[in-house]
């Protein structure tokens, strides 16, 4: 119970937060689990895990061509560490956010802008088991970033008017903020790119019984304070002011409760902050065993994101599968412009098992004489 009442004073802390959020984190963020923090990298049961999600929004709204995410990562516990019961794990992971299309302010003459932001990242952790039964673990995690961000001026002149407040009708502070920390504005320039390598390190607790899991974990991002700047590809030698990237910080927990054979609870929440950005997910997940045979779950749930957006789960575990989607939905001034429907997501997981084959002595039987 302690552990219980822990969880949720840091869920109700978190939730009081100033929050002035930002889209670009997945609502189904349990199938980005090396995104939300590196010390998740090996974290699980099984030889290899593999997986993707893919993220659309405001594609529905009126005048918008919606924006795009897809992520993409693969991790496996590899060694054993300093004791038996330790291991290392390592893991790789890609990811790519990015948008086009045009203003349509002045149709005679509209602004055409794109932004495209690309990450690979590898990471590493090493599993610090606190007992022999391996039920309660901590985790160091330490991952890199090399980014790419590719985008032109025209789009970020002013940000009011981008893409998104075409989309939304009004102006959305969650992607205006975003962009206001991850980019540095731009002057007389056609086109602008930023390179930069990152580092991030994070943390993850792990307490299992036979009735319940608790996981709660925090990690930081941006460390080493990478600085970059843009430059404009149209003119020979030209380039913006260098920026900084922001410190960004990664809190997150859940708590899952197993009622009975068929049945269990997954209370979570997922804090996010870069610069100015911040968003915080809000969530609680049902699975349902309706084949104990063939080894099928359902899961259903529902959520709150900066309390703009109601969220929708859904999924299915069958075998060495995971499969989950989310929807979610305006409850902001968005909402003139989505019809109430903000985006979707589309994710899968395959936990793979590598059996060794035993090594035997053959044995000759001498026949009888």
């Amino acid at each position: 119970m302690k552990y219980c009442k822990v969880y949720f004073f840091l869920l109700f802390w978190v939730s009081t937060a100033c929050l002035n959020g930002q889209d670009t984190h997945f609502t189904n963020y349990h199938f980005t689990p090396l995104t939300v923090n590196p010390a998740y990298t090996g974290a699980f049961y099984g030889s290899y895990r593999v997986g993707g999600i893919y993220k659309d929004n405001y594609t529905l709204a009126k005048n918008a061509n919606g924006y795009h995410t897809i992520n993409v990562f693969a991790d496996a516990p590899i060694i054993k560490g300093f004791r038996s019961t330790d291991w290392i794990g390592i893991g790789v992971e890609t990811n790519q956010f990015s948008y086009t299309g045009s203003t349509k302010n002045d149709e005679r003459n509209p602004e055409k802008y794109s932004f495209n932001w690309t990450n690979f990242k590898i990471s590493g952790a090493y599993h610090f088991s606190l007992n022999k039964k391996q039920t309660r673990v901590l985790t160091l995690g330490v991952q890199m970033n090399m980014s790419s961000i590719n985008f032109n001026d025209e789009g970020l002149k002013n940000l009011n008017n981008t893409r998104y407040s075409i989309a939304t009708g009004l102006a959305d502070p969650d992607m205006t903020r975003f962009l206001s920390s991850v980019t540095k504005q731009t002057t007389n320039s056609a086109q602008a790119r930023a390179n930069y390598r990152d580092f991030s390190t994070g943390l993850l607790f792990v307490d299992k019984t036979k009735s319940r899991e608790l996981r709660f974990g925090f990690a930081l991002e941006g460390i080493t304070r990478p600085e970059y700047a843009g430059r404009d590809t149209s003119r020979a030698n030209a380039s913006v002011a260098p920026f900084r990237k922001p410190l960004g910080l990664h809190i997150h927990g859940e708590y899952e409760m197993i009622l009975n054979k068929t049945t269990r609870i997954i209370p979570a929440v997922y804090y996010y902050s870069l610069g100015v950005a911040n968003a915080l997910n809000v969530n609680g997940r049902i699975k349902y065993l309706i084949n104990p045979e063939k080894d099928v779950t359902l899961v259903g749930g529902a959520g709150l994101r900066n309390f703009r957006q109601a969220i929708l789960l859904f999924g299915a575990e069958f075998g060495n599968y995971q499969l989950g989607g989310s929807f979610d939905f305006d409850l902001s001034e968005s909402a003139i412009a989505s019809g109430g429907f903000h985006g979707f997501e589309i994710g899968l997981i395959y936990k793979g098992l590598i059996h060794k084959k035993p090594k035997t002595t053959p044995i000759i039987l001498c026949p009888r004489i």
